[in-house]
Order: structure tokens, then sequence, then C-alpha cells
């Protein structure tokens, strides 16, 4: 379980006396109420909820931490820009080689000390401008703790679905009867 690996690399760490540790998380462990976040927390035995205290974990630590929250991973790194923001409103995907950059990056740049945030590509920025992001993010900046519950909106939505479907077949037996 994520949760428990993070709890044992944190108390190791802070008995090396590790003095920063970087994190790479995940979009949606903030909080986020998009589709992948709900698929994973109902039907994965609630992954971003677990990935969200494992987070939380490392931030009550002690120790200097960076969490990185890519987006949806793929190839071929290098070709667009990346966007950085915080408290889990963006979606989108990211090269993996991209996000080595930036977790590299996080070692070296002490703007990136006690940060949370979210990375993803965006093509209408230049290729290398990322680096200087560092700085505009602030410290206390995550979003919320999972709670691995569905969110009420999702509820409402299947509630009015399933409504329309009941609507739906009792307008196609009436209509049959009519006939």
């Amino acid at each position: 379980m994520v949760y428990k690996g993070v709890i044992n690399l944190v108390d190791e760490a802070k008995r090396a006396g590790t003095r920063h540790i970087i994190y790479m998380s995940s979009i949606g462990a903030g909080g986020a109420e998009n589709f992948s976040t709900v698929f994973l927390n109902l039907f994965m035995n609630k992954t971003m909820k677990w990935k969200s205290l494992g987070e939380e974990y490392i931030r009550n630590s002690g120790i200097d931490f960076t969490i990185v929250r890519p987006g949806g991973l793929y190839g071929d790194p290098g070709t667009q820009g990346i966007k950085f923001d915080q408290g889990d409103k963006i979606i989108g995907s990211i090269p993996r080689g991209d996000v080595a950059s930036v977790l590299v990056e996080s070692v070296y740049n002490p703007d990136a000390i006690n940060k949370t945030f979210e990375v993803i590509n965006d093509e209408s920025l230049p290729v290398d401008a990322w680096k200087d992001e560092f700085k505009n993010l602030k410290t206390g900046e995550y979003g919320k703790i999972q709670s691995g519950r569905l969110p009420f909106s999702y509820w409402g939505s299947m509630l009015i679905l399933v409504l329309l479907i009941v609507l739906l077949i009792r307008r196609r037996r009436r209509r049959k009867r009519a006939a």
C-alpha cells in the first residue's frame, strides 16, 4: 500500500537525518473531483485518498519536502512547456522525462522547498521557461485531504441519470400499450 510505504520511507529518512524529501504523487491527491480521481477512489481501493494521506504525512514530518503531482504520464519529453499550478485545479498530461527534470531541479532549487504543486504540459509555454516557476509557488497551498468518498455532485448526477432512465422506460411501456 502506498501510504504504508510513505510512512516507512519518512520514518527511515528521519532516522538517517535526511534534510529534504522529494516525492512524486499525482494530480488528484489534493482533492480534485474529476472523473479519474473519483474512479481511482471508487474502484481502485481509494488510491487518491491514500496518496493524499501520504502527502500529509510527509508535510507533517518536520523534514523539508517537495511534492510534485504530475498529470497523466506518457513518453517523448521536451517538446512543450511545463505548466505549474497549486491546489489541484488543473488536469492534463506530461511526459515522464519532463517530470524527471522537475524532480531533479527540485533537488537543487531552494524555491522548491516545502512546496506541493501540479505539473502538466502546455504547448503555449516555452519549453525551458518552467525553471523560474518554483519561486511563484506558495507554501501551504496543496488543496484538501482526499476523503475517498464519492463527491455529492456525483451522487446527484447519478440520481438524475437513474430518474431519466426510469422515465424513458415508462414512456416506452406506455407507447407499447397504446399501440
